[in-house]
């Protein structure tokens, strides 16, 4: 398996500046890939080959095409089996993240860039969180970071 993953501070460390934030992210990266890779899969043998014909509650014809459609552009809804699935791993991840940090006693940072860390891995961001902030033109790595958030948050 490979991971990415996050240090939340300067890379060329060897320890992450905050720790206990880069193992909360490490934990729901994890749980999330575990969730997708534990799914119902089923596999046929098409003419020679095995072709995944079911991933999760996802079903795909014998090209390896969804059923599911993709939805229109713009729309604020969803019926593609595909992103009902992603939405419940991750869901479910950052349950399993919190759960966690409340068992450790990991407490949500103070500082804006932690807090928004926190509340990202363990699913308990708030509106303020991703409302759209006007992003000035020399933004530091936090401030984009955090509008990379907010924009992959509100779709």
């Amino acid at each position: 398996m490979f991971a990415v993953i996050t240090m939340y501070g300067p890379m060329e460390r060897d320890l992450p500046e905050r720790p206990e934030l880069a193992l909360l992210d490490l934990l729901r990266a994890y749980a999330h890939d575990c969730l997708h890779y534990g799914s119902r899969r089923r596999y046929v043998d098409v003419g020679g080959e095995l072709v995944r014909t079911q991933y999760g509650i996802n079903f795909r014809r014998v090209s390896g095409r969804t059923y599911s459609a993709a939805d229109p552009k713009g729309s604020s809804y969803t019926r593609n089996l595909g992103v009902v699935m992603e939405g419940a791993c991750d869901r479910e991840a950052r349950r399993i993240t919190r759960e966690a940090a409340v068992r450790t006693g990991l407490r949500e940072p103070e500082d804006p860039t932690g807090r928004l860390a926190f509340r990202d891995t363990t699913g308990t961001l708030m509106s303020e969180d991703v409302t759209p902030a006007p992003l000035r033109e020399y933004a530091d790595e936090a401030e984009r970071y955090a509008e990379a958030l907010r924009r992959y948050e509100t779709g």
